[in-house]
């Protein structure tokens, strides 16, 4: 249910690399990096490790849980928590993506742009904050009931882990951002855990997907029972689905050192990232052969193109090279 992207707004320089999928025309303005083309500190890693700590006790414990419901390969569980004080109790889902490996399956859950596509209560999503690679701070609204339930919404934090048995553990949690204030109409829900865990599988990937949530506010229990509990375990099947039929989103492989400022993708549009680059840098970009039959043909422009090498390392696979001469200069690096 929570997730999005949106640009940094202090200064001066940008790599910019776009994957364009045949037939598809896209102008992206540039988005600027931080004065110091480095990481805002991550002021939320109580917070983080709180959920993460709930997560890993939560994905696979067998104690209070409650199967309430199994179709779509997916099985749907709900735990009650003594003295919760939300009408939605903590909810889980489990089931098998076949096909596609864990890295492919959360290059899909990540990009904004495609929440809609296996979330359909989010109504509109947006990153507030970028302090690594892989953490951020985020905004989201699910949408209303017409006029019996106000939308809400939820100022977050995401985290991503990565495991030795390439395994993958994604979690958000709300925080106290200032940099969002309440907004007029919605209600500030309490996201107190959305956490992902996919484990390689003989077919794919197993999923496990767990989410505790207060919405703040009074919601009929009809729709809660009827819609918003249910909502949160399809959303595995959701993402099967459109896994399946459209192929998986293009990633970044590696850990950068190169600084990453925006990173977005729909299927009606191009991937793009848009980086600082650092000299030395190695990294490369998976994507499916589904979206880009033909392989993407390569355009290098910006202050730095000079110093960015790129090659085709196999039919789904692109390797990029950062010099001293692209250090610290903008880059745009195109895929068409």
């Amino acid at each position: 249910m929570y997730l999005a992207l949106a640009p940094y707004f202090q200064a001066k320089r940008v790599l910019s690399i776009t994957l364009t999928p045949a037939a598809f025309i896209i102008a992206v303005p540039a988005i600027m990096p931080p004065q110091s083309n480095a990481y805002l500190e991550m002021p939320y890693k109580a917070e983080r490790d709180e959920a993460l700590a709930y997560l890993r006790r939560e994905a696979f414990s067998t104690d209070g849980w409650e199967r309430f419901d199994e179709k779509e390969n997916v099985t749907y569980e709900k735990k009650a928590i003594p003295g919760d004080s939300s009408a939605i109790p903590l909810v889980r889902g489990r089931g098998i993506v076949n096909g596609f490996t864990p890295r492919q399956f959360l290059a899909f859950i990540s990009y904004p742009e495609l929440r809609t596509t296996w979330d359909s209560r989010t109504q509109e999503a947006k990153l507030l904050d970028r302090y690594s690679q892989y953490e951020v701070g985020f905004y989201t609204v699910q949408k209303g009931f017409g006029w019996i339930v106000s939308p809400r919404d939820i100022v977050g934090v995401q985290d991503t882990i990565f495991h030795d048995d390439d395994s993958v553990e994604r979690v958000q949690c709300s925080v106290d951002n200032s940099l969002m204030p309440p907004v007029s109409g919605r209600v500030r829900a309490t996201l107190t855990l959305a956490g992902w865990v996919l484990k390689p599988h003989e077919k794919g990937t197993e999923v496990t997907y767990v989410v505790k949530i207060n919405p703040n506010g009074s919601i009929p229990i009809r729709i809660i029972n009827g819609s918003v509990i249910p909502e949160i375990p399809a959303a595995i099947a959701r993402c099967a689905e459109t896994l399946g039929q459209r192929g998986y989103p293009p990633y970044i492989l590696q850990r950068l050192k190169s600084t990453l400022l925006t990173e977005g993708f729909d299927y009606s549009m191009p991937y793009k990232i848009t980086m600082v680059g650092e000299s030395s840098d190695e990294f490369d970009i998976l994507y499916d052969v589904k979206l880009y039959p033909n392989g993407p043909n390569v355009e290098v422009s910006g202050q730095g193109k000079d110093g960015v090498s790129v090659s085709r390392v196999e039919d789904s696979q692109i390797h990029i090279i950062v010099s001293d001469a692209a250090d610290g200069k903008d880059i745009v690096l195109e895929l068409k």
